[in-house]
């Protein structure tokens, strides 16, 4: 059961239009809920990708780069999974100092974010 976790899914729910709506994530739990009469039961929790950066701790220190520039650089330890753009309607200023100490690259990523203002939100 501990493979499924990280694995991409899609949960397709079918609505009283007869349309389809998907919902796609990451498994960030799964579990054997019981069995009857030969059939199981699981339950798996679905996650945005941003979840997986929950899961790593760091510390590090970046100089002379902008809070997209650090971001970028925490998102390309993850592969091609972080599926994101900016979209910026004034140039970043360039920091001098900028310090992740013994905090999750989330944390650290929504404290960046945080600081200059700045938001995100998903697309499906």
């Amino acid at each position: 059961l501990k493979s499924q976790i990280g694995q991409p899914a899609q949960l397709a729910i079918e609505l009283a239009t007869g349309e389809s709506r998907y919902i796609n994530g990451y498994i960030s739990a799964f579990s054997l809920e019981g069995s009857d009469g030969g059939l199981a039961r699981y339950s798996a929790t679905l996650s945005p990708w941003l979840w997986m950066l929950s899961r790593r701790v760091d510390s590090r220190i970046f100089q002379e780069q902008t809070i997209e520039a650090v971001i970028r650089t925490v998102f390309a330890a993850y592969g091609a999974l972080p599926d994101f753009e900016f979209q910026l309607s004034q140039p970043l200023k360039t920091h001098s100092y900028i310090t992740q100490y013994r905090e999750s690259d989330l944390t650290f990523v929504l404290r960046l974010l945080e600081h200059e203002g700045l938001f995100f939100y998903f697309d499906h």
